[in-house]
């Protein structure tokens, strides 16, 4: 049996494997968006169920807050038929590890996340994290059929018949191709961040390039970057983690402006730029406004403790002075005539209240021895001494709390 497959889909096929070669040979020139410590490239990969594709993870040194610490490389996806391997994935910083995805037979098409996690491992650990796409497409499918069959029939074979004419059928060969969807116009966005720079003579200028892209799908796909117009004798270097531009001594001061050109797929854009160049402070006049501003420096520190101090005291004696005018109006209350009288009013009617109490008590002791023979007279010198236990127990209350009212004035 054989294989037979419509030209357009061995024109297909030839696209696809171009364009894998041209992933893996260009993945070192892609731009992507500036990762601090971390960029991985390229930003999108293609392949089919049960393939396999590879990514660039950039661990960087220039301008980066884990260069020579030691940095652990892990990477996280929501599918278990996709797995990654990374080699090396633990070293000091920068470096370039290699990243190499698998896919197994029964991935859906569809286009997945992988996030990939540096880890410095450092007393200080940062955690840089950049996510990369997988596209993964269907594979072309075709029908497999027998080659053009002939059928001859009836087969009579006497000498003494004569064979009837042959009849003869062919089946045409058909297949069924599976196509990539259409995708929209390629263009990007050229952009460089910030547009001004300013630098000492000698000095090097840093820009970070951001690229983005039209539509996903050409995530990945190199730019061509170059700068135009600077002046004579500065250079210029540009790679993945950003453009550098570097004056000398003899650079003239002043501002100029320059031109950041990028080119792909027929596509051009530009973003302008300026590098104002300042000269070096002589080490006599740097070390000068240095003492004159350190004593404006400790001023703005001593100003906010001086303030927090001074707001600590007011409040302080405000509560001191609200605590002495208390105890005065309480003082004053107690030495108050009209509190006096008062007082000695509740105190002689309490006393009162005992001496009736007393009286009350001895007439119903006295009733009760005789007519303590009868019932009745027990049950009334009982219902008689619940009506006078009542005031009685008051009086006590009374004169407990005018006690400890005469305590409290003796003691202020």
């Amino acid at each position: 049996m054989t294989l037979i497959f419509g030209r357009a889909s061995i024109v297909f096929l030839i696209i696809i494997l171009f364009s894998g070669c041209c992933y893996t040979s260009l993945s070192s020139n892609v731009v992507g968006l500036e990762k601090q410590g971390l960029s991985v490239l390229p930003a999108n990969q293609i392949t089919t169920p049960g393939g396999t594709v590879t990514y660039e993870i950039h661990i960087h040194g220039t301008k980066d807050p884990i260069k020579g610490e030691y940095v652990t490389i892990s990477t996280t996806t929501k599918h278990d038929s996709i797995t990654c391997t990374i080699t090396p994935n633990n070293k000091a910083a920068p470096f370039i590890a290699k990243m190499t995805v698998h896919v197994s037979s029964s991935t859906k098409p569809g286009t997945y996340s992988i996030t990939v996690v540096a880890t410095s491992t450092s007393e200080k650990a940062r955690t840089h994290s950049e996510t990369v796409q997988l596209t993964v497409m269907p594979l072309i499918t075709a029908t497999i059929i027998t080659t053009a069959q002939t059928t001859t029939f009836p087969t009579v074979s006497t000498p003494t018949v004569t064979t009837p004419p042959i009849i003869t059928r062919t089946i045409t060969p058909t297949y069924t191709i599976t196509e990539m969807p259409d995708l929209p116009p390629f263009d990007f966005i050229l952009q460089i961040i910030p547009s001004s720079v300013e630098v000492f003579r000698g000095d090097t200028a840093y820009y970070q390039v951001i690229i983005e892209y039209s539509a996903p799908e050409y995530y990945g796909t190199p730019i061509d970057v170059e700068v135009i117009n600077l002046i004579p004798g500065m250079t210029w270097f540009h790679n993945s983690t950003g453009l550098y531009i570097f004056t000398n001594s003899d650079s003239p001061l002043g501002t100029h402006n320059f031109q950041v050109f990028g080119s792909a797929l027929g596509v051009t854009h530009e973003a302008d730029g300026t590098i104002p160049v300042t000269e070096v402070l002589p080490r006599e006049e740097e070390q000068r406004l240095r003492e004159e501003e350190q004593p404006l420096r400790e001023e703005e520190t001593r100003k906010p403790e001086e303030e927090e101090r001074r707001a600590e005291e007011e409040e302080r004696d405000r509560m001191d002075e609200e605590t002495s005018t208390l105890f005065a109006k309480l003082r004053l209350s107690l030495i108050d005539p009209a509190f006096l009288v008062g007082l000695l009013t509740i105190t002689a009617a309490i006393t009162s209240l005992a001496l009736a109490y007393q009286t009350k008590r001895a007439k119903f002791d006295r009733e009760k021895t005789r007519l303590e023979e009868t019932e009745e007279a027990i049950e009334k010198a009982q219902e008689e001494r619940g009506c006078t236990k009542s005031p009685g127990t008051i009086a006590y209350i009374i004169i407990a709390v005018v006690a400890i009212i005469l305590s409290i004035y003796l003691i202020s």
